[in-house]
């Protein structure tokens, strides 16, 4: 080599007697602590996920999705009117994307248009078999007057309602062949009814877990928000207007909730009431999983 006038040797000597870099080392510590972190970032209802679902999945789809405005459809039968809009069967004015597509249900929405287009879009995205296949929202100015009024849009799965079909005088038994795709070979009594019920609950619990597991709370459960599926067979959740967001706080307000009165549980309170505020999305779904954990305990409490 060359000599030490020419080179630093001190130098040389001094890192060759420092202890060799092996790389990353794995300490118990240091794993204990990103458990930990991993823990926190999937807890329910999911800060890891919601980033992912909020920048990624929510932009790829705002891109490769169709879109619609109001001139594309045509309004037909009344299907229901409720406290937050009307909601319509309808049909694309184009022949052909009428063909493709099919039926479908529109929803001209008169208050929480904005939330509940936001919350189907979550749902679509993160648990579709759970409510109505949505397929777009939008906003347009109002014909007649200043404002702007929003649009829904759904695939149309049929009709019938839990609320409808319990009016019904053959309930349970007009569910019967909906749900199970034939008569059960048990005599009319409570067995036969048991099975059907229970058939019944068990759809819906199954699309309440899925809402709740992406930390969406319907907040509004009732026969009139439950609609039959003919082609999954299944009953499935409609009207999230009243929903509540709790990854990112949208449409939860502290001590305000939308309920029923004739289906409302009979607690004063929902949530906990010393819940402050949600902050901007990010930092609330960064701490969604506390959020959830004080809700959970103040329902059971």
């Amino acid at each position: 080599g060359l000599p030490c006038t020419v080179m630093a040797c001190g130098d040389v000597i001094y890192r060759s007697t420092l202890p060799h870099n092996d790389g990353l080392t794995i300490t118990a510590p240091g794993v204990a602590l990103a458990l930990a972190a991993a823990s926190y970032l999937w807890a329910t209802p999911g800060v890891a996920p919601g980033f992912f679902d909020m920048f990624v999945l929510a932009f790829a789809e705002r891109l490769f999705r169709p879109t619609f405005r109001k001139d594309d459809f045509v309004p037909g039968k009344k299907l229901g009117e409720g406290a937050f809009g009307v909601v319509y069967k309808a049909s694309l004015a184009d022949p052909k994307a009428a063909e493709k597509q099919g039926d479908v249900v529109v929803k001209k929405a008169t208050e929480y248009g904005a939330v509940e287009i936001w919350m189907n879009e979550r749902v679509r995205r993160a648990c579709a078999s759970s409510c109505a296949d949505f397929l777009y929202g939008f906003r347009e100015s109002k014909t007649k007057g200043k404002g702007e009024e929003y649009w829904l849009i759904w695939r149309y799965e049929g009709e019938d309602t839990l609320s409808a079909l319990m009016q019904s005088k053959e309930f349970p038994y007009n569910v019967e062949t909906k749900i199970l795709g034939n008569v059960q070979d048990l005599p009319k009594g409570i067995a036969r009814e048991n099975k059907i019920v229970q058939t019944v609950m068990g759809q819906l619990l199954f699309a309440l877990d899925g809402l709740h597991s992406t930390g969406i709370v319907h907040r509004d459960i009732k026969p009139q928000n439950v609609i039959f599926s003919e082609e999954s067979r299944t009953f499935k959740i409609i009207d999230l207007g009243a929903a509540a967001d709790l990854r990112v706080g949208i449409n939860y307000i502290p001590k305000e909730f939308l309920l029923d009165p004739r289906y409302a549980a009979p607690e004063q309170y929902i949530m906990s009431t010393q819940t402050p505020s949600a902050p901007s999305a990010p930092v609330a779904t960064a701490l969604s999983p506390v959020l959830w954990q004080v809700s959970f305990k103040s329902s059971i409490s």
